[in-house]
């Protein structure tokens, strides 16, 4: 049985109109597709130094989802 929650529109509907804008029947089948697609990239920098019997650690982690947003933080 064909999934029909989010059909796909016909082919011989334009994609773009004349402003360069995607057709709302497109976007319609396009935006769920985007959505569950995501880029996330962590990275995470560690140093640490030491005298004698004292240390010190400093860590550092930053976040990026696609465009979307982003974190970073230090320990």
């Amino acid at each position: 049985m064909a999934d029909t929650t989010n059909p796909l529109p016909n082919a011989r509907e334009p994609f773009v109109d004349r402003n360069r804008f995607i057709n709302p029947v497109w976007l319609r089948w396009l935006k769920p597709l985007l959505e569950t697609v995501k880029s996330t990239t962590t990275r995470v920098e560690t140093v640490k130094a030491e005298v004698d019997t004292m240390a010190v650690e400093v860590t550092e982690t930053a976040t990026a989802v696609a465009t979307l947003g982003g974190s970073w933080g230090v320990a």
